[in-house]
């Protein structure tokens, strides 16, 4: 037998192999990406739409810039981002976690970047999961954060919708109709989270069944076939039950900032509106108006609810501003926050890990 050269290159160790959840949350951010295209495609489309079949439409159209109301837009904006993330801290607290004010930024843009960009809202649990996940947020608290904070949203957004059908005076025809399937998603939402609240094992179990014709999907159903999602769904609900102990108190607090958020947005909404002159002044009819419309944008199934905010936008404020309100609301409510948790998603995908999930998560800001 030869003896080996004494000059042999040692062998190149291969690299790692990418994990399946980088993987997964890189094919999510691609189709982010088209989810852009298809929201900025469907806005274009919108306005062309009513610009073609609205006579004297574009001729009418003017701007009537407001730059102390345009201020006011800004910080308002500003504070919607800060009570959101401080909602992430208030929740999670409950859960004996800690989240920092940077932290809970992070999460907000973060969130909204995939509910804006994907069909029906339906990525935002999803990119907030990977995301706590990855900070080793453990998998059932990180699951419990992504159910209970988007619903009490939706339930304070539903519920002011209600009041605003009630009270606000000469709605566009068959606006309460069309306003029928979002109140069933609020109470199917807010029954299931009492539920998992009252009952977290029956509940759990039912889930477990309802889902399971998804095990016969080839990648969807994998998770259903080995276990892991029922495993998930139990240990979330038990975490969701906890949250019981803490006391009236603690929901009290995480119903009242959720309230103030929602003001917030609603007040900044309002702004937006007067600051390009669609609006001498802010009034209660203004504000009901929004509160329905908010509704409306929430539950779209569009990417952002393009398309149908635009068409919601005119069928409002039929008026002279429309393009100017339809430009400044995507701006203050969407493409900022995009680019934003654009940045951040990727800023995440070429890091490692900062934990194995079930581990403690950062408490820090860095």
């Amino acid at each position: 037998m030869s003896a080996p050269a004494p000059h042999d290159p040692p062998t190149a160790a291969a690299p790692p192999r990418e994990d399946a959840a980088t993987s997964s949350a890189r094919g999510a951010l691609r189709r982010m990406l088209v989810g852009l295209l298809v929201s900025l495609g469907l806005s274009v489309a919108a306005v062309v739409l009513i610009a073609r079949f609205v006579p004297d439409f574009t001729e009418s159209q003017r701007v009537d810039l407001r730059a102390d109301q345009l201020a006011i837009a800004f910080g308002l904006m500003v504070a919607m981002w800060i009570v959101d993330a401080l909602r992430y801290r208030w929740l999670a607290r409950g859960m004996d976690l800690e989240i920092g004010l940077g932290r809970g930024l992070e999460l907000s843009f973060l969130f909204h970047t995939a509910v804006f960009l994907t069909p029906g809202s339906s990525g935002g649990q999803p990119a907030l999961i990977w995301y706590l996940l990855r900070r080793g947020v453990p998998g059932d608290k990180a699951g419990a954060i992504a159910i209970c904070k988007p619903v009490l949203a939706i339930s304070i957004t539903t519920a002011a919708a209600a009041v605003a059908l009630l009270t606000v005076p000469e709605l566009p025809p068959g606006l309460s109709t069309l306003l029928w399937p979002v109140f069933g998603v609020f109470a199917a939402l807010a029954t299931l989270l009492g539920l998992l609240l009252v009952f977290p094992a029956g509940t759990a179990r039912g889930l477990v069944t309802v889902l399971a014709p998804l095990r016969v999907i080839p990648r969807i159903g994998r998770p259903f076939r080995d276990g892991r999602a029922v495993d998930a769904i139990e240990r979330t609900s038990r975490t969701i039950a906890d949250l019981r102990r803490q006391g009236p108190v603690f929901l009290l607090a995480n119903l009242f900032i959720t309230l103030v958020w929602y003001a917030i947005g609603l007040a900044l909404m309002a702004i937006v509106v007067t600051a390009v002159g669609g609006e001498q002044g802010v009034t209660a009819t203004l504000m009901g108006q929004l509160a329905i419309f908010r509704a409306i944008a929430i539950f779209s199934p569009t990417p952002g609810a393009a398309g149908i905010a635009e068409g919601g936008i005119f069928w409002f404020f039929r008026a002279e501003h429309a393009v100017a309100i339809m430009a400044a609301y995507r701006v203050f409510f969407f493409y900022i926050e995009i680019a934003i948790g654009l940045i951040l998603i990727v800023r995440e995908l070429l890091r490692s890990p900062a934990s194995p999930p079930g581990s403690e998560p950062e408490t820090s800001n860095a």
